[in-house]
């Protein structure tokens, strides 16, 4: 109990003790792959569609919610999703709530192009506000994202996602002033920092 006390008691949780889920979906059709586009006033965030889990949900039913719901997809339509990469992540933020940690499962599936063209092209993030923040939905090819996007990119939720099989020189997480550290894996061994298909 002594150590317990120690690292963290109800009034002063530890740092990182607070563990979210979050399942993630890499979405392709043909070479393109879905991600959410968001602006902001200093800044464009891109992320795979994906959120939450909720509690007690299991992982198939928390990707297969949120892809309905932020692309109007229904899971049956698609490729038998295949999990690819983990990110564990801890987020270093000021105030007195404890950093969260977010363990994010980024899925793989395929859909054809007729299936594409009954999807969502935008989503409403609801805020804790209750407001909603608009997301564009683009279908990049993946081929070009290491350029336009650059390196897999961890910033609260928000992952700028690469599908190749190459490796990237870059580190795998890049740290954009949002104080985010973690790590990643696909199999064995670590990331090279980009979702691969």
């Amino acid at each position: 109990m002594g150590i317990l006390a120690s690292m963290s008691t109800i009034a002063n949780p530890a740092p990182f003790s607070r563990l979210k889920i979050r399942t993630g979906a890499l979405v392709f059709c043909d070479n393109d792959v879905a991600l959410i586009r968001r602006d902001r006033a200093t800044s464009t965030h891109y992320t795979p569609p994906g959120g939450n889990v909720e509690p007690g949900e299991p992982l198939p039913a928390a990707l297969r919610r949120e892809l309905a719901e932020e692309l109007h997809l229904d899971l049956r339509q698609a490729s038998a999703p295949q999990l690819v990469w983990t990110v564990d992540q801890r987020i270093s933020r000021p105030g007195p709530t404890p950093p969260p940690r977010k363990l994010h499962m980024i899925y793989r599936l395929h859909i054809t192009a007729q299936v594409r063209a009954t999807l969502a092209d935008r989503e409403y993030d609801e805020l804790p506000n209750g407001s909603h923040e608009l997301g564009i939905i683009e279908w990049i090819d993946y081929r070009k994202t290491e350029h336009s996007l650059r390196v897999a990119r961890c910033c609260g939720n928000r992952f700028l996602a690469s599908p190749q099989l190459k490796g990237c020189e870059h580190d795998p997480i890049e740290r954009d002033g949002c104080g985010a550290s973690g790590s990643a894996s696909r199999g064995r061994g670590n990331s090279s920092g980009v979702v691969r298909a």
